[in-house]
């Protein structure tokens, strides 16, 4: 794939667009399908291999997007998870200050 071509497939598999082919880039792909439609055969449409190829990267596409939507969510689960110890160092350490503060004032320390 060249530079910008992975993101341009994903943001038609976003859309739920079909990915155009060579020599159908910068027709619309709702302006591909009316032509096909018609009986027009567009570029690939009679190879099988070429449709398997589209699928094929229509699908690395979606894993892709799948899997950072998986590491978003591991992330996010892993800040709680700190989050929350964070916050337990800190209650501990409060009162481990108060404890010593009481021990200053009655003259343990």
């Amino acid at each position: 794939m060249l530079p910008g071509e992975a993101a341009a497939m994903a943001a038609f598999a976003a859309d739920g667009k079909r990915i155009p082919r060579r020599g159908e880039i910068g027709i619309d792909s709702s302006r591909i399908e009316e032509f096909e439609a018609s009986g027009f055969v567009m570029s690939g449409n009679r190879h099988k291999k070429m449709n398997a190829v589209r699928l094929k990267k229509e699908n690395q596409i979606i894993s892709a997007e799948e899997k950072r939507a998986i590491l978003n969510l591991q992330k996010e689960e892993r800040m709680k998870k700190e989050g929350a110890i964070i916050s337990q160092v800190c209650l501990f350490g409060s009162l481990l200050r108060g404890v010593w503060a009481d021990w200053v004032v009655q003259g343990i320390a």
